[in-house]
């Protein structure tokens, strides 16, 4: 027998051994089928390595906000704000006392003697109809005895009533030379027209000093 056919032949037997041996030796075994606790970690798995490449594809950044500091409201500075005053004209003008030139004033040869020196408000002054306003006469004592406040009485005389009281005491003392001014309200009339009052002093029966007024009511 050529050696070519021996060495056939024994790769031929090798071949029959092999092939009649357990095929199912040389086939990997299957693997078991997964536990319900392997296939809830794999389930875990899963879902972290998941998280884990969506979080390399959206990094957080943190963007800052920009909180507005507080605005200053501006305040009010107080102004001096002009105040106007506007004096109307009224039937009735402000009194006004009417002094009279200086005069020398010389003792008369008569116990009571007077002599005017102001007024107001001036005769034919418009009062308006029952309007209350305050008359003023400035006298000076022109006699040779004083004019003691609780002997002198100053009084209503004649003419229109537009008195309040009839007469009242003299505010003080009178000496010779001396000027005292005397004051009263009246009462304009509630009818139109011009009215006199007149009024004096009196001490005792003696009545001396006469003194009026002409008002004028529209």
């Amino acid at each position: 027998m050529r050696p070519q056919k021996r060495i056939l032949y024994f790769l031929l037997t090798i071949t029959i051994f092999v092939i009649s041996c357990d095929v199912s030796t040389l086939i990997a075994p299957s693997p078991p089928p997964p536990v319900q606790n392997d296939i809830n970690a794999i389930i875990a798995q899963t879902a972290a390595a998941a998280a884990t490449q969506t979080a390399k594809f959206f990094t957080a950044t943190f963007t800052p906000s920009v909180t507005p500091s507080p605005t200053r409201v501006p305040t009010d500075t107080p102004t001096i704000t002009p105040t106007f005053i506007f004096i109307m004209n009224s039937p009735t003008p402000v009194p006004q006392l009417i002094i009279t030139p200086p005069t020398a004033i010389t003792p008369s040869s008569k116990d009571y003697e007077c002599q005017l020196t102001g007024q107001s408000p001036v005769n034919y002054a418009t009062v308006a109809a029952g309007q209350d306003f305050q008359m003023s006469w400035s006298i000076a004592n022109m006699g040779r005895k004083s004019w003691d406040s609780n002997n002198v009485d100053f009084v209503y005389l004649t003419g229109a009533r537009l008195y309040k009281l009839k007469g009242a005491d003299l505010p003080k003392s009178v000496a010779p030379g001396e000027v005292i001014t005397l004051k009263i309200t009246l009462t304009s009339p509630n009818k139109s027209g011009t009215f006199k009052t007149v009024w004096a002093l009196q001490s005792g029966q003696i009545v001396f000093c006469t003194m009026s007024v002409s008002i004028v009511v529209p």
